[in-house]
């Protein structure tokens, strides 16, 4: 007689939900994997690049951008849409630098990219 254990493990890889499922339920990407390749500021823009590092496809990638001031607060957010991007493809991305902000020498920039994980 087959102890119940070994019988449940034996039912699950004959029916198709073996190893190679179980382990591509582990490999959902994850916004770290979104990586913000370079960047550079124009008299009215930033613009940048984003690459996904993730086994999967992103979905409905954006990246934030906090405008931050001489004592790091934020002092303005922007979001840019860059689409979905495939495993190890890059999307350009681009925010209006508000006209506040323009001839502000000091500004720091934060860039957080996110997408949609299915």
């Amino acid at each position: 007689m087959i102890p119940r254990r070994i019988f449940l493990v034996m039912v699950v890889l004959m029916s198709g939900l073996g190893l190679g499922a179980l382990s591509s339920a582990g490999t959902r990407g994850k916004n770290s994997d979104l990586v913000i390749q370079g960047w550079e500021r124009w008299i009215d823009t930033l613009k940048g690049r984003v690459k996904n590092f993730s086994p999967t496809v992103a979905h409905e990638v954006t990246v934030v951008v906090d405008f931050r001031n001489t004592k790091g607060k934020v002092v303005e957010r922007k979001t840019a849409k860059v689409g979905s991007l495939q495993p190890g493809e890059e999307g350009a991305f681009e925010v209006e630098i508000p006209e506040k902000l323009r001839n502000v020498p000091a500004l720091t920039y934060k860039f957080a990219p996110h997408a949609l994980w299915r």
